[in-house]
């Protein structure tokens, strides 16, 4: 079992509602954008797993609504996406930016549009390969997979393609990695009680057939993978009114065991989960507001 311990809080000069973490060696860093001024800044992260002092501030010519990192051949790029403000506004421009080995932004490495909007999208790497897999879920229901390429490129011609079939649109889809299984895709939908797995396959496919298994428990509105010590596990960030953080663990084919761990939350609406020294952290900020808290999520 595990347990959710508060480590701290505070206050950002802003609201950033866009962040994400990234690690060179044993260094942390939290990027954070101001969507209204795109304005960003770089923190470091203290071995406790809360943001420290700033280390870089700009302004970006976009405003992101997705933001994330992915690293090739040592490597380090940041992906931005504009969709207008979650408000599904196409075209949707996007840029890739270098990460210098200190932890700094440095050049565009690439950019472009996409004349539809796609609200989720994250990296996934399987045999050596890296791969962007991006999902509409305002309407289209379409999904496509692109690789992603040394120096911070896009490859120009989609891997893989398709139509979401499921009777709902799937909020939540993140990449798993199982042991002794290949990368999945794994999908959590809370308006069937359902979740939905698939493997991820070399060439930049996705495989057709679902591992689909039951699921009763609390409703989420951010799920991430987390390789805890006993276990790969989902860690879910819960709704209003409980607000509550649970783990459940991952089955062998990517459907999900009994709660192992559970916490009250405050009422944040975004996470991020990473690993400092072995240790492991949950960062909670909001969208709209300025607070932040951290907890580690520690064995019971």
């Amino acid at each position: 079992m595990y347990q959710f311990v508060p480590v701290s809080d505070g206050e950002l000069g802003v609201p950033c509602a866009v962040q994400t973490h990234y690690a060179i060696g044993d260094e942390h860093y939290l990027f954070q954008q101001d969507v209204n001024s795109k304005g960003w800044v770089v923190l470091n992260i203290k071995p406790d797993g809360t943001p420290g002092s700033s280390i870089q501030t700009g302004t970006s010519a976009l405003s992101y609504d997705l933001a994330f990192t992915f690293e090739i051949e040592g490597n380090l790029f940041l992906f931005g996406i504009d969709i207008g403000s979650m408000h599904f506004i196409s075209p949707s421009p996007w840029e890739i930016t270098a990460i210098h080995g200190d932890g700094k932004i440095g050049a565009i490495t690439d950019n472009g549009i996409w004349n539809n909007t796609y609200e989720l999208q994250f990296p996934y790497h399987l045999d050596g390969q890296h791969y962007l897999y991006g999902a509409s879920i305002s309407g289209s229901d379409r999904w496509f997979i692109q690789p992603l390429l040394p120096g911070g490129k896009l490859g120009k011609n989609e891997t893989d393609h398709g139509n979401q079939k499921t009777k709902y649109l799937i909020p939540t889809q993140i990449p798993i990695y199982l042991h002794n299984n290949p990368t999945q895709l794994f999908r959590y939908d809370d308006y069937d009680g359902i979740t939905r797995a698939q493997d991820f396959l070399p060439g930049g496919k996705l495989s057709s057939e679902q591992y689909q298994s039951p699921y009763a428990g609390p409703r989420f509105q951010a799920i991430f993978f987390a390789n805890l010590p006993d276990t790969p596990a989902m860690i879910g960030l819960g709704d209003y009114p409980e607000y509550a953080c649970a783990i459940y663990p991952f089955t062998d084919k990517g459907g999900l065991g009994e709660q192992v761990g559970e916490g009250k939350v405050g009422a944040f609406d975004k996470a991020l989960y990473y690993t400092i020294q072995d240790r492991h952290y949950v960062y909670l900020y909001s969208t709209k507001g300025t607070s932040w808290q951290v907890w580690e999520v520690v064995s019971a």
